[in-house]
């Protein structure tokens, strides 16, 4: 398995990558960290860290090339940490993947589902 290191990412950082791997989601750069594996960028994931309910609030996660696992090895890894993570989905496909990885919807208070994953609830 290759070593998955996540880094900030500088708004002008962001916007290179975001014109060179024409993504398409929406990227502020404040709160954006480029994923590498190996030494390789290989996606963007906008996040931070809600402390006192120890979760990982996920705003945008992009890889660049889809259909070679990237991104369920980044999750995976990701799921290792010591926080839940949250998020909205975007579509049905994007759904679709978090369910994939144990992530769960639940009504987000005004009838909008929202995934979580929390720790400790799955295998």
């Amino acid at each position: 398995m290759k070593k998955i290191s996540i880094e900030k990412c500088d708004e002008k950082e962001v916007l290179a990558l975001k014109k060179k791997h024409k993504l398409t989601l929406w990227w502020a750069g404040e709160r954006c960290f480029k994923v590498k594996m190996d030494s390789e960028v290989v996606a963007l994931l906008e996040a931070q860290v809600i402390e006192d309910e120890n979760i990982l609030d996920i705003d945008n996660f992009e890889v660049f090339e889809y259909g070679n696992k990237v991104g369920s090895e980044i999750v995976e890894e990701l799921k290792k940490a010591s926080f839940g993570m949250c998020l909205y989905a975007n579509d049905e496909d994007s759904k679709r993947f978090w369910e994939r990885h144990g992530f769960e919807a639940q009504d987000d208070g005004t009838g909008i589902p929202k995934h979580f994953y929390i720790k400790g609830n799955h295998k």
